[in-house]
């Protein structure tokens, strides 16, 4: 296996970032390691709250209206794991990075 020696400038530039991941620009077709610009998160916590009301008040509303009909109601653990869900879910992070080549920024998924 052979290793490349970058040239000075994508050295120098990914030495501005603590954090680098690998990436290919499609602006100029650089594929390598490129700094992480910046994180921030997908959901806002404000939206997080929002969802996670509107989910929990719908399983309320559901289980109210089984308990209505004599049926069985929801187990306990479900709210909880609703919780996690919406949590694990809304603290994805949005990553950009920073092409060292031609310094335009990416947007990960």
């Amino acid at each position: 296996m052979s290793h490349q020696i970058l040239p000075e400038h994508i050295r120098a530039s990914l030495a501005q970032y603590p954090e680098h991941q690998e990436c290919t620009c499609l602006s100029c077709g650089y594929s390598g390691l490129m700094g992480v610009y910046k994180e921030e998160d997908k959901i806002s916590w404000t939206k997080s709250i929002a969802i996670f009301s509107v989910i929990i008040g719908l399983l309320a509303l559901y289980d109210f209206m089984q308990e209505m009909k004599g049926q069985s109601k929801l187990p306990w653990w479900v709210i909880p794991l609703v919780g996690l869900g919406i949590g694990a879910y809304t603290s994805r992070k949005r990553i950009y990075l920073a092409c060292p080549n031609c310094n335009a920024v990416l947007k990960m998924k």
